[in-house]
Parts: structure tokens; sequence; C-alpha cells
């Protein structure tokens, strides 16, 4: 970790006893990074079939932890749109809990 965080990938701060790890969004790899990782995860195609079946999704926000980078181990999301299927989010998102 110290290494990355030497490097620049990392932003470290102490808080207490503990220091905090996050990844530094201003790195200019930063993006081309956050892309090989999500295209590793799948979560590419996996958003392209959850939209084909969610409804007529007109917006989709990230909020929280992941949009500021932060891996917490949580992805918060907003979705905005016309008839949407609730019943199939609460079912991924029960599955998404399971793999995440």
């Amino acid at each position: 970790m110290n290494n990355l965080s030497e490097a620049g990938y990392l932003e470290k701060e102490s808080n207490g006893n503990r220091i905090d790890y996050r990844a530094n969004t201003r790195h200019p790899l930063f993006k081309p990074l956050q892309d090989i990782v999500r295209k590793y995860l799948g979560l590419d195609a996996l958003v392209e079939k959850v939209l084909d079946r969610m409804g007529a999704v007109e917006q989709i926000w990230l909020i929280g932890d992941y949009a500021r980078g932060i891996d917490s181990g949580q992805i918060e999301a907003v979705v905005v749109g016309q008839h949407l299927d609730p019943e199939y989010a609460s079912q991924l998102s029960a599955k998404a809990e399971k793999h995440i």
C-alpha cells in the first residue's frame, strides 16, 4: 500500500491509530485503471442486461463511496425512469450483495 501511495495511485490519510487509503481520482491513470477493473468484473455487460430488463431507465446516478472512488464494499445507485420494475430491482440488489 505504501508503494502505491508513494507512486501516487492511492491517497493516504492518518485517522487516529488507523491509516485509510483511497484511490487518487486525480492520477492520470485512474480512469484507464478503473475501466480495466470494470471490464474485468463484467460490470459493462451486467449493466446492459439489467437496463434491458429494468424498464425505461432514463438516468442512473452512482452515489456514496463508490462515486467518490472509495471501495468500501457498498455501491449505491439511484435509478430514474418510467415504468420501472421495482420487484426486479429488489431481486438484483439481493443477488448483487452476494457477489460484491
